[in-house]
């Protein structure tokens, strides 16, 4: 009976997953991922009384680079479910109402109004829209948002309060079930300090039989003044046990978590930071006491780093490791915008970690960063400007020097800015190419700062380039800094295994137009990057700097292709049927009339249909002149079967297809251009145009293109090796047609014509009987590596597919015949020394008008 329910609240949709949220908003979140048809549905229920509900993705867990889909509830009737239900893909870029995408990618299956007043909704979106204003669905963490609340009198939806809630999952992937950890929900009340008010374990690490958890903590701050917004606090610890951390998170007050209630607003981000030279310290920091690092941070770097988010587990086969003996510092930063006043504060960072007393069964990992020099950063006041990007670049150097021959792996990558940052991209440059982004965000959120779960391999001489982009100030200069008003620019990532001589990098920004500067990459001889300057960056940036290949130079853009196909709008080649048709037409007519006036000759001719057909056969010449060695090249080369099918990079021949679309375009155009066009003309023209779409309809919907191809450029022939018939009725409408010579010249022209047709009909069926038999290879793909897809060519029927194409070429063979019989019959009306006029008419009118 409960699965029953649960079906009829979803409208019979079948959902395999769940999740609970984190807040209130909306409640029973469940969603189906079709990995074939590359969608996902989701299901979700608002809060009650709500007259919308909105379920989507976030780029940080906030509302900055949202995506969602928001179904509006909008009364028509007095009865609930009369109510008239509207679905929106909409995009936030700020906390503002979002705006709609201008594409719409979202189809509402199903919507209700339940028992309890809440809506009930199922929705669907494919993974990947290929729409700039959607966020992908993809096989990594990621946090699904939710919200709900009222509209107005005009149905539009007013702002959700506290009816609002979020979670980070794996939508793809059920991480949960597969892959993570289990931790415990309630903590055992005994704690064991490792280090007085500072380090307090969940459990005794010497006896600990599970995981459990460690809450590095601030020994009660007093001292911060209200009326300043920004405090760095820090507090330095010796590690009395090796800890191999495997998750951590915000912890505040006696133990409290997110888990618990909201963070703190005051409590923005914290860090454990490693001190691998001590004595740099200064020793009254090393008393255990709190102390103000604001201004004069110590030379130690970010082990562990956490802001306003949940708890962050890192992947299974990973730790990071806190060593016995080390020397570590907490650092927390206050951003008290509201002046709040703090006393006693706790807060810190909780750790969990696996057991010493178990072997381990992941590797050891580290925090880094790359970072841009404090100096460099300069963003000018700007009232108008809405962006302002500036850069830096790790070179191939830097990496070539500093990373181990294997490279490493990242397993999470996030940006670290402040306010005025707006959005950041990190691209990958190997051997001179941009290969991909190994970390873009579409509204970067100095409140939810979050990694992207991301797994991607750095190598050496790979050479990254970091992109900032800030909302600049309108009156003052913001300059890099500290401070929450000031700025930086960090790409942090997770990565393993752990290599010792790499801690950080530090690059100089520049503008976008501006060349890029040297780098440093490793480990500061003074302990910390900040104190790294322009004389230590050692690395030259890489020799082509921005003249590197761009990704889309270099890859297909499937995004592109996907939008051209679902609104018909294909990109324009020359071997397309469309718009180059309509080419061939206009630069048919204006050649046609430019003959008239390049030679005089045509204009003596007083027969008007005379005077039409001698000006095509002057245009069927000249094209079939220049296609024919460019038809005869290509089908040299495609002729063989034993040649293989690149799939990767098939050589398509563009310019032979387009001239086969061209000489059908001709053959159209004459019968339109010609008079009292005879009925073997006509069945030529129509049966070689019918041909010709045919087979680029069966090239669509197949992929044996390479047979389809040869057949197209057979055919094509056929009209292309015309031209001793143009001569010989070009000269004969002239005036040259009682010359003894061209009684000769035509006899040729008859008998070449046959044979060309009847040898090239003769390629047609070798080359179906090889698509037949299986020995044309590009016929076989079907068969091989693309079965999975194309599905048997789509139900194309080879034998009707052969069937039409010999019926239409023994019908072009007997028209053909005709012709050259006719030919024939001219050419023996010379033999008479004298004809009648009534002998002559009939003879000009069958030389005139059969083509």
């Amino acid at each position: 009976a409960d699965a029953m329910n649960e079906m009829k609240l979803y409208g019979n949709h079948v959902l395999e997953r769940r999740v609970e949220m984190n807040g209130a908003g909306c409640s029973d979140v469940q969603w189906t991922v079709d990995h074939e048809s590359k969608e996902i549905t989701f299901a979700v229920r608002s809060a009650p009384g709500s007259s919308w509900v909105a379920i989507g993705i976030s780029d940080n867990g906030g509302m900055r680079g949202a995506d969602m889909a928001m179904v509006r509830s909008i009364p028509k009737g007095t009865k609930a479910n009369d109510d008239e239900f509207v679905v929106d893909d909409l995009f936030s870029h700020d906390y503002v109402q979002p705006k709609k995408d201008l594409l719409q990618n979202i189809e509402l299956l199903s919507a209700t109004i339940d028992q309890d007043d809440r809506m009930q909704v199922v929705l669907k979106r494919p993974l990947r829209t290929c729409d700039k204003d959607d966020l992908d669905v993809t096989g990594v963490k990621q946090n699904l948002i939710c919200a709900s609340g009222e509209v107005d009198a005009d149905g539009l939806p007013l702002y959700h309060g506290p009816q609002h809630a979020k979670t980070l999952v794996n939508l793809v992937t059920d991480e949960n079930l597969l892959i993570e950890r289990n931790f415990p929900l309630d903590l055992v009340s005994t704690h064991t300090h490792l280090v007085q008010n500072t380090l307090i374990a969940n459990q005794n690490p010497s006896t600990a039989k599970s995981t459990f958890a460690v809450d590095f903590q601030m020994p009660g701050v007093k001292d911060l003044a209200h009326n300043e917004r920004t405090h760095y606090r820090c507090v330095v610890v010796t590690m009395p046990e090796d800890l191999n951390v495997i998750a951590f998170e915000a912890v505040w007050n006696n133990g409290t978590t997110i888990e618990d209630e909201p963070a703190p607003i005051w409590l923005h981000h914290q860090n454990i930071r490693y001190c691998p030279q001590p004595e740099l310290l200064d020793p009254i920091h090393t008393t255990g006491q709190a102390f103000d690092c604001y201004e004069n941070m110590p030379p130690c770097e970010v082990n562990i780093g956490h802001a306003q988010n949940g708890r962050l587990q890192l992947p299974a086969g990973v730790h990071l490791p806190l060593k016995k003996g080390g020397i570590y510092m907490l650092t927390v930063h206050y951003d008290n915008p509201y002046e709040e006043s703090l006393f006693d504060d706790t807060s810190g960072i909780r750790v969990w970690v696996d057991p010493p007393s178990q072997k381990l069964s992941s590797k050891p990992g580290q925090s880094t960063y790359l970072r841009a020099n404090f100096d460099s950063i300069v963003i000018p006041a700007d009232p108008h400007q809405e962006e302002y990007e500036l850069q830096f670049m790790i070179s191939s150097e830097a990496t070539k020097a500093v990373l181990p021959p294997e490279g490493i792996q990242v397993f999470g990558t996030h940006a670290h800015m402040h306010l005025a940052a707006t959005r950041a991209t990190a691209k990958l440059i190997r051997n001179g190419v941009h290969i991909s982004n190994v970390y873009e965000s579409t509204g970067y959120d100095f409140h939810l700062q979050a990694p992207h779960w991301s797994h991607w391999k750095l190598m050496p001489g790979d050479a990254i380039i970091m992109s900032c982009f800030y909302k600049p100030h309108q009156d003052r200069d913001i300059k890099g800094g500290w401070s929450t008003d000031d700025e930086m620019c960090d790409l942090v990532f997770g990565l393993a295994p752990e290599v010792q001589n790499f801690s950080s990098g530090v690059g100089w920004m520049v503008r976008p137009n501006e060349p890029f500067k040297n780098s440093f990459m490793g480990t500061s001889n003074n302990g910390a990057a900040l104190a790294i300057d322009y004389s230590q960056a050692m690395y030259p940036p890489n020799a082509e700097g921005r003249n590197y290949v761009r990704i889309e130079d270099h890859r297909m853009n499937l995004c592109e292709l996907i939008m051209r196909d679902k609104m018909s709008a294909f990109e324009i080649r020359w071997s397309s049927p469309e718009i180059p048709a309509q080419l061939y037409i206009i630069a048919t007519i204006m050649f046609a009339m430019a003959l008239t006036r390049l030679v005089p000759q045509i204009n003596k001719i007083e027969d008007e249909r005379k005077r039409r057909n001698t000006v095509v056969y002057m245009i069927q010449l000249l094209f079939s002149s220049v296609a024919l060695p460019i038809i005869a090249v290509a089908l040299a080369e495609i002729f063989p079967p034993d040649q293989s099918y690149n799939a990767v990079d098939p050589n398509t021949f563009p310019l032979a297809r387009g001239f086969i679309v061209a000489q059908s375009v001709l053959y159209l155009m004459e019968l339109s251009y010609r008079i009292q066009v005879r009925i073997e003309l006509l069945v030529h023209h129509v049966i070689t145009s019918f041909l010709i779409i045919f087979l680029n309809w069966v090239t669509l919907e197949t992929i044996a293109s390479m047979a389809i191809v040869k057949l197209g450029l057979i055919l094509i022939l056929m009209a292309v090796t015309e031209q001793p018939m143009y001569i010989a009725l070009i000269l004969k409408n002239l005036g040259y047609g009682n010359r003894d010579w061209w009684r000769y010249l035509c006899l040729f022209a008859a008998y070449s014509f046959f044979v060309c047709k009847l040898l090239l009909v003769c390629l047609s069926i070798v080359v179906l009987v090889q698509a037949e038999n299986r020995t044309e290879p590009s016929w076989n793909i079907r068969d091989h590596s693309f079965s999975d897809w194309n599905g048997n060519n789509k139900g194309i029927s080879t034998k009707l597919f052969f069937g039409l194409l010999v019926v239409a070429m023994v019908l072009l063979l007997v028209v053909q015949a005709f012709v050259s019989v006719q030919l024939v019959s001219i050419s023996n009306s010379q033999l008479k020394y004298k004809q009648t006029d009534d002998e002559r008419k009939t003879s000009d009118a069958v030389g005139e008008t059969w083509m």
